[in-house]
């Protein structure tokens, strides 16, 4: 029995072909849905739950907006202390950062209000 190394190679390089292909389609579609409103509803019911649950008090959040690269829109935001004092209530914070400085462990907000 005789292996052919050049068919072992085509085969490997094919299977890892379909999988990065993959990885790809699924990238795409994950953050097409991000964009969507529906997608970012998602975001805000999750960091409202995460932050109830990190601070132990009543958190809400109105509205999250996000285009990913550069802009963060939250409106609506309040936050209660455990005797249900309102600590924070803002109307709407606005962000804009620089997602090329993450790569480098850093933020960069170019305009915050």
């Amino acid at each position: 029995m005789q292996v052919n190394p050049g068919k072992i190679l085509r085969t490997t390089l094919s299977v890892l072909l379909y999988a990065l292909s993959l990885f790809v389609v699924i990238l795409v579609f994950v953050l097409g849905f991000i964009r969507t409103e529906k997608g970012q509803d998602i975001i805000r019911k999750e960091a409202v739950s995460y932050l109830s649950k990190k601070l132990g008090t009543s958190v809400s959040i109105g509205r999250f907006r996000t285009n990913l690269l550069t802009h963060i829109e939250i409106q609506g935001i309040t936050i209660e202390d455990k005797s249900n004092e309102v600590l924070l209530h803002a109307g709407t914070i606005d962000v804009n950062y620089e997602l090329l400085a993450f790569l480098n462990n850093s933020l960069s907000i170019s305009q915050l209000s």
